[in-house]
């Protein structure tokens, strides 16, 4: 979809261009990909220039931005969209009277973030759940709210009791906490083998496997402890090669972490103990 919004932008069909973007935001907001919702705000922020909509150019521009910094991505990536950015301010610069208009709107809607934020912080600390999710949604839509103005706010808050007020926002917003699962080595391994995949001692990298619950969520998350071998090894190359077999198969290890493990196995390894 994204790549249909490059395309009408190539094409000059700069609205068209802004409306499949904006469809795209909308699929990758529900991903939680930041990098292509950067991609498509990006792609709005080009459309609306060349429209001379500078306004609302550079505020997709610097979303565009922000993103990409609140997902580590740095490189070209990150030098294009800042290039976006620059591009827009330049052409605003050459225009005094609507670079005076958007100071004065920016400074406006900078005072209505900061008062949602505190709207936010007032509901956490009050336990006031009417009203909490949705001002909380606005809260990240915020764009002038950077990482640092949301931690000093909330910050002193969480410390009270960290586990308690994570409790309350994830009821008051309608989420579950995220829940975990442990997985015996030697259980994790053996259902492996019975399964017909059966790893030598070289390849039993992993001490420990772990993985969100519930089990049968699509985006469930599966990770694994790992220790590298060094008392078996299967020649010397081992030592010189930068690549390492077992710990990149871990990778795909890490996938038994997903298996249900019987409470009869959890007593008899408490039992061997």
């Amino acid at each position: 979809m994204l790549s249909l919004a490059y395309a009408h932008a190539s094409d000059t069909w700069h609205s068209e261009a802004v409306e499949v973007s904006n469809h795209a935001l909308e699929i990758f907001k529900e991903l939680s990909d930041k990098f292509s919702q950067a991609r498509a705000w990006q792609c709005i922020a080009k459309s609306k220039s060349s429209m001379s909509q500078l306004e609302s150019a550079l505020g997709a521009a610097e979303i565009a931005v922000k993103l990409l910094k609140e997902a580590s991505i740095e490189g070209d990536a990150l030098s294009e969209a800042l290039d976006v950015v620059a591009k827009i301010r330049d052409c605003i610069e050459k225009n005094p009277g609507l670079q005076a208009e958007l100071e004065a709107k920016r400074k406006v809607q900078r005072d209505l973030d900061l008062q949602t934020l505190n709207e936010v912080v007032e509901a956490l600390q009050m336990r006031k759940a009417d009203g909490f999710k949705e001002k909380y949604d606005r809260m990240n839509e915020c764009a002038s709210l950077t990482e640092d103005d949301v931690t000093s706010a909330l910050e002193p808050i969480m410390q009270v009791d960290y586990d308690a007020a994570q409790e309350w926002i994830s009821s008051a917003l309608g989420t579950s906490t995220c829940t975990h699962q442990f997985l015996y080595r030697e259980y994790g391994y053996y259902i492996n083998r019975t399964g017909g995949m059966h790893y030598g001692p070289a390849f039993r990298l992993i001490t420990m496997f772990g993985s969100s619950t519930p089990l049968d969520d699509p985006f469930i998350a599966t990770y694994g402890v790992l220790q590298l071998q060094t008392e078996v090894r299967e020649s010397e190359w081992e030592l010189q090669s930068l690549y390492h077999p077992p710990m990149y198969d871990c990778g795909l290890q890490v996938q038994i972490g997903g298996f249900k493990q019987p409470e009869l196995f959890f007593h008899l390894h408490q039992g061997s103990q």
